[in-house]
Parts: C-alpha cells; sequence; structure tokens
C-alpha cells in the first residue's frame, strides 16, 4: 500500500510539472507570437516577463527562447543575453528535425551554470515553418527534495523520474554519475 501511494504521489508530481511546463511555454509563446528575433533579443520587457515566469517556481532554474539557428537568444538569466549556442542539445535538434509536440530532453549540465538539469520545449512556429524554440530548465534537485520527504529510509528505498527511452532525469538518492540511462533490457522499460 505504500509503494503504491508514493508511486501515484510521484507521478501526480511529474504530471503537475509537465502541465506547468506546458502553460509556461504557452504564455512565453504568445508572449512574443508578433516579434522577430532581433527585437526579442533588445526587448528589456521579454526579459523581465521571463524571469517573472521563473520567480517563486523553485522547480525551474530558467525560461529561455533559442532562435531557429540553434542560439540562446532571450534568457530570464540575464540581460541582454549573450548568443549562446546550443545546436548540438536533444531539444533543439529535435524541434528543428519537426518534432512539433511538448519534447522532455535527457538530463544535462548546463554550459552556463555547471548545475544538473533537464528541460522540457516546444518549438516555436511562425507561419507553418520552424522558427525557434522555447525552454524550461527544471532542476532535479527540487524532486529529490521531493522524493526525500516521502522516502522512509534512503538507504532502503529509490525513486527516479525516467523518460520512456530509459533516460534517467532524476534519481533519489542522488547518483554520483550525472546522466544515465537504464538499459533496455530493464524490468522497468518492459511495462
Amino acid at each position: 500500500e505504500y509503494v503504491f501511494t508514493t508511486t501515484n504521489a510521484l507521478a501526480e508530481q511529474a504530471n503537475e510539472a509537465l502541465q506547468s511546463a506546458d502553460l509556461i511555454l504557452t504564455l512565453m509563446l504568445d508572449h512574443v507570437k508578433d516579434m522577430d528575433w532581433q527585437t526579442m533579443g533588445r526587448s528589456r520587457e521579454v526579459h523581465d516577463f521571463l524571469a517573472q515566469l521563473v520567480s517563486g517556481r523553485p522547480q525551474i532554474q530558467s525560461v529561455f527562447f533559442v532562435d531557429s539557428e540553434g542560439f540562446n537568444s532571450v534568457s530570464s538569466r540575464a540581460f541582454p543575453m549573450e548568443r549562446f549556442d546550443v545546436r548540438q542539445r536533444e531539444y533543439y535538434r529535435e524541434a528543428a528535425n519537426g518534432n512539433d509536440k511538448l519534447y522532455v530532453a535527457a538530463a544535462f549540465l548546463g554550459q552556463m551554470t555547471g548545475r544538473p538539469g533537464f528541460t522540457v520545449s516546444r518549438p516555436r512556429i511562425t507561419k507553418g515553418h520552424f522558427d525557434g524554440v522555447a525552454v524550461v530548465t527544471f532542476s532535479p534537485d527540487y524532486f529529490r527534495a521531493f522524493y526525500e520527504k516521502i522516502a522512509l529510509d534512503s538507504a532502503a528505498s529509490a525513486a527516479a523520474l525516467v523518460r520512456s527511452d530509459g533516460s534517467l532525469l532524476v534519481r533519489y538518492p542522488a547518483s554520483t554519475q550525472m546522466v544515465q540511462k537504464l538499459p533496455p533490457t530493464n524490468a522497468l522499460l518492459q511495462t
């Protein structure tokens, strides 16, 4: 009964996080709907809007936009945002290759912060064509803190947020390795 109740609580937290990310991405995309990238990058108002979206949400490290060429152009972190190359990031490649759905990228170490995180993103579509990506970066520490609160004994229990391909987004207790992936033969991936 404890395992069932705990699993439901963990699933609900993950679901709420994804719903929150989807709402934030929608707000971001609506806010800049008629703006070009140059205007967005120069707009203190857009930066302030993004910073406000992060404020009071400890689960979120940052929100930002990546232009169609693959450069982080507008961010909640800094104004003005120095162009930052993210063309090799999974979330950018997926969107640029036509994935128009909400996308959860594998865990990574941030290039700017050095902190672990994972992203949820949605492409920006302008006149029917790919025009960049809106991105939310989540803090694994937020999820681990929740997992720790409901765990009876960290030596006897573990919890994880795992993508369907086996990529570990969050693990409690924390692992010494940053990014891990469960093998396809793992029983969790067989259900």
